[in-house]
């Protein structure tokens, strides 16, 4: 349309036989006129888009914040409570730590002990053996002293017994012999 205005007023102008500059001012006016219009509506087009870009993105943020705000702050309790979890699980390692390695010392020092029990009842027992052998030997020497005594001793009596009835015998026979010759 503004075409159309432009090619009337120049045919005006050569119709009228006006200087042309004033035409051109004209037109360069309009022109500006018309271009300044088209930036300012360029210019408020691009306003409504930033402004709608920017309510869009302020909707986003509130709807991010309404959903994740309440997931990032529930996921912040949960690292806090993980790391109280963790530490306190840390100080119960170290705790069982220490009672176990208390527990280890008490079982090592028991088991020396125990060995160290052991191998003087073994030195002990090895000692009475030895002496039970040696008291053994002695008293066997002295048992078969005694033995040897009392067999000697009853050699002697039975020889004693022997002699006692071979005298009575013989004194019967010789007494039985004097009654026949009466």
């Amino acid at each position: 349309m503004m075409g159309k205005q432009i090619y009337l007023c120049s045919l005006t102008y050569c119709r009228s036989g006006d200087d042309g500059t004033g035409l051109l001012m004209e037109k360069r006016k309009q022109f500006e006129e018309d271009v300044n219009a088209s930036f300012r509506s360029l210019n408020e087009n691009l306003q409504s888009i930033l402004k709608a870009q920017q309510n869009s993105r302020q909707e986003l943020k509130s709807l991010y914040c309404e959903r994740f705000g309440s997931v990032y702050h529930n996921w912040l309790v949960e690292m806090d409570r993980t790391r109280d979890q963790e530490e306190y699980f840390s100080f119960i390692t170290q705790q069982q730590m220490k009672i176990l390695q208390t527990a280890i010392e008490d079982h090592e020092t028991k088991l020396k002990n125990a060995k160290d029990m052991c191998d003087t009842f073994l030195k002990k027992a090895n000692d009475l053996s030895k002496r039970q052998k040696t008291f053994i030997g002695g008293q066997q020497t002295i048992v078969e002293k005694e033995i040897s005594k009392v067999q000697n001793r009853v050699i002697m009596e039975t020889q004693d017994q022997d002699i006692s009835m071979v005298e009575t015998y013989l004194q019967s026979l010789i007494h039985e012999s004097s009654e026949e010759t009466i």
